[in-house]
C-alpha cells in the first residue's frame, strides 16, 4: 500500500509528466546512511527497511549504494538496469564486504610499494652479510692453507700453488706458485724417504724378534737366514734420507736399543745384517 501511495504520489508531482518508469529501492540491513545514486546522481540516504521510488525516463539506469566505513574502506551495492515505460521494477539493496575508497587504494599502493623498498632493503643487507662471511671464511681458510704449507703438509702446498696460479684469494703470482710447487715436489720425496726409513725401522724390528723369540735365546737356523730379511742396499737408502730432528731422535733411540739387544749375539755371525745395524755398519 506505501508503494503505490508514494506511486500515487509522485504522478500528481512535476517530475511525474517528464518521466514514464518508476524504479523503487528497498534498503535492507546495514543499509542506514548509505547514499543511493542514480546514474551517479544522489537521490538520497537509506534509513532503516525504507523504500523509496525514484521516477526516471524509461532505459538502461546504474543504481549505486555507499556506505562509507572510514576514510580508506566502504561497502558499495552496484546493480544495473533496464527500464521499460510503464513497467516499474524493484532493486533490493543489500551491502557487500567492504572495498577500498580512492583513498584507500591510493594508501594500500602506498604500503606496498614502502613493503616492496623494505624487502629490497632487506635482501641487500641478506646478500651483503652473506658476501662478508663469504670473504671472512675465504681468508681463514687461505690462512689455514699458509699456514699448514709453512709446516710442511703438502696438500696445503698444492692448494697454495693453486691458489697463485688462479689468483684465488692471492694476487695471481707465477714465481710464488712455482715456489710452490716446488716445495710440494721436495716434500713429497722427504715424507717418501722418511716412511721407508720408519718402514725399515719396522722391518729390522720384526728380523730381531724372528732372531731372540720370547726367550732372547737366538736360533742358530733364524741367525743364518736372518741377513736375507732386510735388503742391505734398503737400508742403505735409508741412512741417506733426510729427516727432522724430531725422527732422527726417534730412529736413534730405536737403533740403540737394538744395538744392545744384538750384542750377546754378536759372536754367531758378525756379519749378519742385524749385528752390523746393531754395530752402526
Amino acid at each position: 500500500m506505501k508503494f503505490f501511495a508514494s506511486l500515487l504520489l509522485a504522478v500528481v508531482t512535476p517530475a511525474a509528466y517528464a518521466a514514464d518508469s518508476l524504479v523503487r529501492i528497498d534498503c535492507l540491513d546495514e543499509t542506514d546512511g548509505a547514499a543511493v545514486y542514480l546514474d551517479g546522481e544522489y537521490q538520497f540516504d537509506c534509513e532503516p527497511f525504507a523504500k523509496r521510488p525514484i521516477l526516471t525516463q524509461a532505459g538502461e539506469h546504474e543504481v549505486t549504494v555507499v556506505k562509507p566505513l572510514d576514510r580508506e574502506y566502504e561497502r558499495v551495492f552496484t546493480q544495473t538496469l533496464e527500464l521499460r515505460a510503464g513497467e516499474p521494477q524493484r532493486v533490493r539493496v543489500s551491502l557487500p564486504a567492504r572495498t577500498l575508497t580512492a583513498y584507500g587504494r591510493e594508501q594500500e599502493a602506498l604500503r606496498r610499494e614502502q613493503a616492496r623498498i623494505a624487502a629490497e632493503k632487506a635482501e641487500q643487507e641478506r646478500q651483503e652479510r652473506a658476501r662478508l662471511a663469504a670473504e671472512a671464511a675465504a681468508r681463514e681458510a687461505l690462512e689455514q692453507d699458509l699456514a699448514l704449507a709453512r709446516q710442511g703438509q703438502v696438500a696445503a702446498m698444492q692448494r697454495m700453488a693453486e691458489r697463485y696460479d688462479k689468483g684465488d684469494g692471492v694476487e695471481q703470482d707465477p714465481d710464488q706458485a712455482s715456489h710452490w710447487r716446488e716445495q710440494y715436489r721436495r716434500q713429497q720425496e722427504i715424507n717418501r724417504l722418511e716412511a721407508s726409513r720408519m718402514e725399515y725401522l719396522d722391518m729390522t724390528k720384526s728380523a730381531l724378534m724372528a732372531i731372540y723369540g720370547d726367550d732372547g735365546e737366538p736360533s742358530f737356523t733364524v741367525i743364518m737366514v736372518a741377513p736375507t730379511l732386510v735388503a742391505p742396499t734398503f737400508f742403505a737408502e735409508v741412512l741417506s734420507s733426510p729427516v727432522t730432528t724430531t725422527q732422527n731422535m726417534m730412529v736413534d733411540s730405536d737403533i740403540e736399543a737394538l744395538r744392545q739387544q744384538a750384542h750377546a749375539t754378536r759372536w754367531a755371525n758378525p756379519q749378519a745384517l742385524v749385528a752390523r745395524v746393531a754395530d752402526g755398519h
